[in-house]
């Protein structure tokens, strides 16, 4: 018996077999995390760094928090540096590619 009679591996191509399990489980991860890049999340646990995320207070808004200790946000629809507390935030989509 072949390891591709096998129920435990999975035969993708030629020359690539792989054991169920682990592509499942990286299935799995890889459909976590586009999750996570879809959803909103908690304002809790942020980037605490410049990175420009989407942010929602009463609509959505593009900011970045530069100093997550003041609670202060830059966010130029707003005016600016300003301190606010948002609810929730999700990260910005990749921008598309340009040829």
């Amino acid at each position: 018996m072949s390891a591709f009679d096998q129920p435990d591996y999975l035969n993708i191509g030629d020359e690539f077999t792989v054991c169920r399990t682990n592509y499942v489980d990286a299935l799995r991860a890889r459909v976590a995390e586009l999750e996570a890049m879809t959803t909103w999340q908690p304002i809790s646990i942020a980037p605490e760094n410049d990175e420009a995320v989407l942010i929602y207070i009463d609509k959505v808004y593009i900011a970045w928090r530069p100093n997550p200790m003041l609670n202060i946000w830059n966010c130029p629809e707003l005016g600016g540096r300003i301190k606010i507390e948002p609810t929730h935030w999700m990260p910005l989509p990749k921008p598309p590619e340009v040829e």
